[in-house]
């Protein structure tokens, strides 16, 4: 390695560092110290006392900690595969390089970058029994009572599954443009010129091209 390419390893180095930084700090050491504290009878307040696997025995146990459990699968089933499909097809959407695919492509990404507040609040308006947006057009098209959208235990997981799925499309769209942008172009053309259908193209050629990203997003 020459004095260059050491001195641009340098700036690369310092160019990382403040998200590197940032990354132990927010993310990993917080998970790390969930994990630890898992293990321990604590109430914030006084010092940690040690149970061993109590807890998870407890959780696993206990009604509320299969409901819990319940809920999460239940929560799973419905937005993977939703946010795969949606995220899939707007990235195939964006990749088309139609007009405007940058306004397209940040409107997109635009509620995954909103802040989880602000979210919150919009959709707790819309989602409201009286004066809500939903209920209001379910009423105007004569389809449905006013529906309890977050109270309602029937509906209340679901409501806040479609809610995550709206705000987290965009991301698993950059997953997905990502690695459609990768994919050689001459491929494409070779497929078009050789009568492949698109329904074709799509099974026997995108999708296997695609299965890493595809396998990235199901690990996210």
């Amino acid at each position: 390695m020459n004095a260059v390419q050491r001195h641009h390893l340098r700036i690369a180095w310092w160019m990382i560092l403040p998200c590197t930084v940032g990354l132990l700090c927010f993310r990993l050491f917080p998970i790390l110290a969930s994990f630890l504290i898992s293990f321990s009878d604590w109430n914030i307040i006084g010092i940690p006392k040690f149970v061993g696997l109590d807890n998870y025995v407890e959780a696993l146990t206990s009604p509320l900690g299969v409901k819990v459990l319940l809920n999460t699968v239940q929560y799973a089933s419905v937005y993977v595969p939703l946010a795969t499909i949606l995220g899939f097809s707007l990235a195939l959407l964006v990749d088309t390089g139609i007009r405007g695919v940058v306004f397209f492509r940040t409107l997109y990404f635009l509620p995954f970058i909103t802040a989880t507040v602000a979210v919150a609040i919009s959709w707790k308006w819309m989602f409201a029994t009286r004066f809500g947006i939903l209920n209001a057009f379910l009423s105007w098209l004569h389809l449905s009572d006013p529906i309890a959208w977050l109270s309602n235990p029937n509906v209340a997981l679901f409501s806040v599954t479609v809610v995550m799925v709206w705000k987290d499309t965009g991301f698993y769209m950059v997953l997905f443009l990502a690695g459609l942008q990768t994919i050689d172009r001459t491929l494409i053309e070779a497929a078009k010129l050789d009568g492949a259908s698109t329904w074709r193209f799509f099974i026997d050629f995108l999708i296997p091209l695609s299965k890493t990203m595809i396998a990235a997003m199901f690990i996210f």
